[in-house]
């Protein structure tokens, strides 16, 4: 696979015109929130790599489906089509492996439209106050910083 990631970065660095280098925002970025030169950039990337193409609009149907108004059987339905349509293209093997471990999980999304986002945030302000503190000397210190950082 990193063979594969090598002659993709390759091809893109060949084919591509010197702004359109640095594409890695536009990929990223909701396809409806981009600027005009960002969409130019795109479509740069599209005629270099047909390949990025399909994963691009592979990652935006995704993203389309939890935007969707689903209920959770429809959800549900919604995301096994993507994963094989994924499987088919052979982008995203290892996501679709990770979906299916998670998908319970990854469906319950569509019964209250919520997800962990605020909980994983919490974490990791705790692991950046741990890592800033090189060890506290005692728990109730270490306790006391975490609750005035939520203050």
């Amino acid at each position: 696979m990193n063979q594969e990631l090598k002659s993709l970065k390759n091809t893109l660095k060949s084919n591509l015109p010197d702004d359109a280098k640095a594409c890695h925002y536009p990929l990223l970025k909701n396809a409806d929130d981009l600027s005009e030169p960002q969409q130019e950039i795109l479509d740069k990337v599209y005629d270099a790599s047909p390949q990025l193409k399909e994963a691009h609009h592979m990652k935006e149907a995704f993203r389309e489906i939890f935007d969707t108004n689903y209920t959770v059987e429809q959800g549900a339905e919604a995301v096994r089509d993507w994963m094989k349509k994924a499987e088919r293209s052979g982008c995203f093997t290892e996501a679709v492996k990770t979906i299916t471990n998670w998908f319970d999980s990854i469906v319950n999304y569509f019964r209250h439209r919520t997800t962990n986002g605020a909980a994983e945030g919490v974490n990791n302000k705790v692991k950046v106050i741990k890592r800033m503190a090189y060890g506290f000397r005692n728990f109730a210190n270490f306790r006391l910083r975490i609750l005035t950082a939520f203050m």
